[in-house]
């Protein structure tokens, strides 16, 4: 079964023009955290992912084919990913959502 997997991105104070700024703002954000990541490698290698900016609020939505190329997407940044998301949100003003559903 395909799954749809949408995260929504806020930063305080943002004033971003496009999605590449969003994304750009994203990327720099994940490099002042000093975590260590293959993130954007994960991200190169799965589903390209609709990208909507709206009032400041970036989402990103994903179509897995299968459950199994979401679980593998999963697995590969579980290492770094609750530690990188602390790291933005706590540190750097940035808030994420979530939400997975079957499609």
């Amino acid at each position: 079964m395909s799954k749809i997997h949408t995260i929504t991105i806020e930063k305080a104070g943002s004033a971003w023009a496009s999605t590449t700024d969003a994304i750009n703002a994203l990327n720099s954000g994940i490099t002042a955290t000093g975590v260590v990541n293959d993130l954007q490698t994960q991200i190169d290698l799965r589903p390209v992912p609709e990208v909507t900016l709206t009032d400041q609020v970036l989402t990103q939505v994903w179509t897995w084919a299968d459950d199994a190329d979401y679980t593998a997407y999963k697995v590969a940044i579980a290492g770094y990913e609750e530690v990188l998301e602390t790291a933005l949100t706590t540190d750097l003003g940035w808030t994420f959502a979530e939400t997975v559903v079957d499609a």
